[in-house]
């Protein structure tokens, strides 16, 4: 047994040990209920209750013993016999109440005396009849029977002493279960109104938004695994509560982000159409060269809205990609020779290691060409001629990991570590001049992650770039 739940199970039998020192008064009351409960039965006052008038000697004797009827006695249980003055025994049916069928006179007298003895294992009633000289006993067996007794003579010379000695103990007894349980009510107080009083605080905190606690030593037992579960729900909310500040300031940030990369190219186009359209005396190589700059800024505007199109799509809820059982290998040889001409202009010496197997993985061909390009097209953007690019492909048991790596710049870590996020540029510029939209790699991690894959980058500041997808084959 761990540390953990070793002090969890002593904190559960010291909560249970400090319930049954709470319960010893009740207890204590109780039993006193129960004794003088017990001597009211023995006492006579609830027994005769438990006899119902037609059943006792009194109602059932007759002149003549042919004329008894004790089919009810019988029925209840009971039993009947009458005794003569000679001693004689005869049962008249039910339970046999005596042992002889004759008694002598000390076994009667005892018998008699001994009639309304609480200690008896039967209730009797009996009656004498004159006429006829004989007795009928009749007595119904005592299922259950606590005695106490309290005898008193006032002819005692002790009698007024030990009188005041009974009422003075009875007194006493009686202070200390009221102080019982007095202590009693303030402990639960203390063990459990103080408790529930520190938990619906926290509740109410929560409900208030604060979801930030400090740690409460002061509770223990079940209410501190209450208390440990209200401060998990409280963490859960405050994490969720950072999160959705963050996504709200990510929002915040993309949109000055968005307005600042479209406010350059719109500036640009605005300025030299103005100068276009107002100008007068302008060659036809000026002219050509405006319209040149206005064309090129509309294509990136175009691009950066094209962008956030496809990325606002992406990060849609309702968003599902149309997967194909494809061969992944003759997929990226296709997207490779697309770009064998860009990596010649751009002087980017390209080697590949492509299985000439089949691999089939489910994928969507439009959303990873999208993906792939973007990783390429950043190579041959921010790296200088002469740089090497490799892409590799390995099939493992259930993924298909694919590398694309290069020897070029690379970038710092603090950089890295955000790439994939909207608007992160590896060369912190942002101008219509350098970079890209800045969203063409948090595309393509999304887009990797819509297959339900990973993407990861390795890199270091003239290391180069190392992008590491890893595709589920099922």
């Amino acid at each position: 047994m761990n540390k953990n739940k070793r002090k969890k199970h002593l904190s559960i039998s010291n909560h249970l040990t400090k319930s049954y020192l709470m319960m010893f008064p009740l207890f204590i009351v109780s039993f006193f209920a129960v004794v003088i409960f017990g001597t009211a039965i023995s006492s006579g006052w609830l027994q005769g209750s438990n006899i119902e008038p037609q059943y006792r000697a009194e109602t059932l004797i007759r002149a003549d013993i042919r004329d008894i009827d004790v089919s009810n006695v019988t029925s209840a249980d009971g039993g009947a016999a009458v005794i003569f003055e000679d001693g004689k025994v005869q049962e008249l049916g039910g339970r046999s109440l005596f042992k002889k069928s004759t008694l002598t006179k000390p076994e009667w007298t005892d018998f008699l005396t001994k009639v309304e003895s609480p200690k008896g294992k039967y209730v009797y009633s009996v009656t004498y009849n004159e006429q006829e000289q004989f007795w009928l006993v009749v007595g119904f067996p005592v299922s259950v029977r606590i005695l106490l007794s309290v005898a008193t003579n006032v002819d005692s010379a002790g009698y007024s002493n030990a009188l005041i000695l009974y009422v003075t103990t009875l007194l006493i007894l009686l202070i200390v279960l009221i102080f019982s349980a007095w202590i009693y009510a303030k402990y639960s107080a203390k063990a459990f109104i103080a408790p529930l009083r520190k938990l619906c605080s926290m509740v109410k905190r929560i409900t208030r938004g604060e979801y930030k606690m400090e740690v409460d030593e002061g509770l223990s037992g079940e209410f501190l695994w209450l208390k440990n579960d209200i401060y998990k729900l409280s963490n859960e909310l405050n994490q969720e509560k950072i999160l959705r500040e963050k996504l709200e300031n990510d929002k915040k940030q993309m949109l000055m982000d968005i307005s600042h990369d479209l406010r350059n190219p719109i500036a640009t186009i605005m300025g030299y159409a103005e100068t276009l359209s107002t100008s007068e005396e302008m060659d036809d190589e000026k002219r050509n060269r405006y319209a040149n700059v206005i064309f090129r800024n509309t294509i990136r505007a175009n691009d950066l809205m094209n962008d956030l199109f496809t990325y606002t799509k992406l990060d849609h809820a309702n968003f599902k990609p149309t997967f194909e059982q494809s061969d992944i290998c003759e997929f990226i040889r296709k997207q490779v020779s697309q770009f064998f001409s860009e990596f010649e202009i751009a002087g980017i010496e390209p080697e590949f290691e492509i299985p000439e197997k089949e691999i089939m993985i489910p994928f969507d061909s439009k959303l990873l060409e999208r993906a792939f390009a973007n990783l390429l097209t950043n190579s041959m953007k921010y790296n200088p001629a002469g740089t090497k690019l490799t892409l590799s492909l390995t099939e493992e048991k259930d993924i298909v990991q694919i590398v694309i790596a290069d020897d070029g710049i690379g970038m710092e870590k603090s950089v890295a570590k955000n790439i994939f996020e909207p608007f992160v540029r590896s060369d912190k510029v942002r101008n219509s001049e350098t970079g890209g939209s800045g969203l063409g790699l948090a595309i393509t991690s999304k887009i990797i992650k819509a297959h339900k894959g990973s993407i990861e980058i390795e890199t270091a500041p003239g290391k180069g770039c190392r992008f590491i997808i890893r595709l589920n084959k099922k």
